[in-house]
């Protein structure tokens, strides 16, 4: 029943409430080159940029969680120890992400070099 558009109130709430599905953002590699041509930054310069605005992202999004009343938390069976869990766990990936982008690239600074 919630995927027919013809319901009065499928269609309020997808008028109502913004709900983003599935990827919203730029690749990596467009998302780099678009911050290196931009803001005019060096490989490394562009990737810390881009860390700096995942961790912000993640920060604005986990206080947006815990804004919630907590009935409507206890309702989607949000627990602070599972946003613990669940931000740790986003904070590591991330760490892992940026520090494989930064070996991966280093080929790029080395030819700077060169």
């Amino acid at each position: 029943r919630t995927d027919c558009p013809s319901d009065p109130f499928v269609r309020f709430f997808d008028e109502t409430f913004r709900f983003a599905e599935g990827e919203t953002e730029l690749p990596f590699e467009e998302r780099m080159e678009e911050a290196k041509v931009v803001h005019r930054l060096n490989f490394i310069e562009a990737l810390c940029r881009l860390y700096d605005m995942r961790l912000e992202e993640l920060r604005v999004n986990y206080q947006s969680v815990c804004s919630l009343t907590p009935d409507i938390l206890k309702e989607f069976e949000i627990s602070r120890e599972s946003l613990i869990e669940s931000l740790r766990m986003k904070l590591t990936t991330a760490k892992k992400e940026y520090w494989k982008r930064l070996f991966d690239g280093m080929e790029e600074v080395r030819n700077r070099l060169t």
